[in-house]
């Protein structure tokens, strides 16, 4: 699984995203940007794959982001374009670096990328598609793992929480766990059972993530399992 950073993400879900829009534009796109942050690089991987040069992605992004994606109306045929955050972003990303290109007075990074755009508007290179499933679908986890540790920090138990790590993400072997609780002075038991709670504390984190970035609440259980083919690919 991937490892994730410090930093405590606020909470923010596409389906508030989408409503808040209808009342508040201002507050739909700070929402949006903060979301499209929590997957900052699932897009840098799929800048890189969509042929964009690697010394000039994150001035790239950094204008998608910070610039361009707050005042385009991103938001106004959003109905048309996805449920899923992910594949909104990505066509978003998509048509962004098409533009970049043609005002850099460039080619784009492919002619197949600017004729599909052209004629179909959504379609793009599925090896690059999968890339980015992939990446995001270990962001979701690392995500997951910012939440789980800073809930265990809050409980006081950040220092239980890291060194039980190797044993959240798999059933772990009996010896693993004798000798992780000589090193914590705690019985075989008690490391079982907190390593299982966190496991599963972690996998309604990676379930709640994956629900923020659906429209339809009823749909994520589908996305998981698209993001867990992601991973096994």
């Amino acid at each position: 699984m991937a490892q994730a950073g410090k930093a405590v993400f606020p909470e923010t879900s596409w389906t508030t995203v989408l409503q808040a829009r209808e009342l508040d534009p201002e507050v739909a796109s700070l929402a949006l940007s903060r979301l499209a942050e929590r997957y900052r690089p699932a897009l840098h991987g799929f800048l890189v794959q969509m042929g964009c040069r690697r010394e000039e992605v994150e001035d790239v992004l950094q204008e998608f982001l910070t610039r361009r994606f707050l005042r385009e109306t991103f938001l106004v045929n959003v109905d048309a374009q996805a449920g899923l955050f992910r594949t909104f972003l990505r066509t978003c990303l998509r048509r962004f670096l098409i533009s970049h290109h043609r005002s850099q007075a460039r080619r784009p990074p492919s002619d197949s990328l600017e004729s599909t755009e052209g004629e179909r508007g959504t379609t793009s290179d599925p090896s690059a598609d999968r890339w980015m499933d992939r990446l995001w679908a270990e962001q979701v986890i690392a995500n997951a793992r910012v939440r789980l540790r800073a809930e265990a920090e809050a409980a006081g138990r950040a220092d239980l929480c890291v060194a039980l790590e190797s044993l959240i993400d798999e059933e772990p072997a009996r010896g693993l766990i004798c000798e992780i609780a000589g090193r914590l002075e705690m019985t075989a038991n008690a490391v079982t059972v907190a390593s299982y709670r966190f496991r599963e504390r972690l996998k309604w984190f990676i379930q709640d993530e994956v629900r923020q970035t659906v429209r339809e609440p009823a749909d994520w259980r589908q996305e998981l399992e698209h993001l867990v083919a992601a991973l096994r690919a």
